[in-house]
């Protein structure tokens, strides 16, 4: 039987309306083929003392990425936060470890679509869906792997892994888009990729502002870095 994650996750905000949720690298955001035991809905399900089923997922971040995550409480506010994902208005701030040395800023505009003969991968293609990606390097590990900051424009699945391979510089652990499964003393479990910070606005009014700490695996591979600037929420 499938079992519940060690690590439960942590409560970022809660009201009558909106619960929000640092989400564990590991624990999948939606129910898969071998149930929904030990999955983000069924331990907010668990939280919230209703059925896996009561719990609508409004947005979703990859197995292996931690961080931020919200759900509504209501229907009312699940309309309100999936609107805010599907309109943009939902301002989303990842930090990433990548392969080598990033300089500077830029963004990458370039489409996505499924990758041709690799099920469940996604590319750049021509023919693919707008995704736009801003980015900053923030931190060095030498040459080895840089601390990168992503403002993803678009929610594309896979966007930040994709865009960040195609410009050259994977995500350490990503072995699935080119990433190294080792960046000098890096050599994590699984995808260095964290959703730090979200902002969108409240169902009730105004913004809700909220900030995910780094997990004890991505805090151990940042206190490797010399930090230029610390990073930002």
């Amino acid at each position: 039987m499938q079992q519940a994650p060690a690590e439960p996750f942590a409560i970022l905000h809660e009201d009558e309306q909106v619960l929000a949720v640092a989400k564990p690298a590991g624990v999948a955001s939606q129910p898969t083929l071998t149930g929904d035991v030990g999955t983000l809905p069924w331990l907010v399900a668990r939280h919230l003392g209703r059925r896996t089923a009561e719990v609508a997922t409004v947005h979703r971040l990859d197995r292996e990425t931690s961080g931020v995550v919200v759900f509504g409480k209501t229907p009312t506010a699940t309309r309100a936060l999936a609107a805010a994902f599907r309109e943009g208005t939902a301002r989303k701030e990842y930090q990433a470890i990548v392969a080598g040395r990033l300089e500077g800023s830029g963004a990458i505009d370039a489409p996505l679509g499924p990758a041709p003969g690799r099920k469940g991968a996604y590319a750049v293609r021509p023919d693919g869906a707008p995704a736009r990606t801003r980015w900053e390097a923030v931190a060095h590990l030498g040459e080895e792997a840089t601390l990168v900051r992503l403002l993803p424009e678009t929610g594309r699945t896979h966007q930040l892994r994709v865009h960040l391979a195609h410009l050259g510089h994977p995500i350490v652990g990503d072995v699935r888009y080119g990433g190294p499964a080792r960046a000098g003393a890096i050599e994590p479990k699984r995808f260095l990729l964290h959703a730090r910070a979200l902002a969108l606005p409240h169902p009730s009014g105004g913004t809700l502002a909220l900030e995910a700490p780094f997990p004890a695996d991505f805090s151990a591979a940042l206190g490797l870095f010399s930090l230029e600037r610390p990073p930002e929420g």
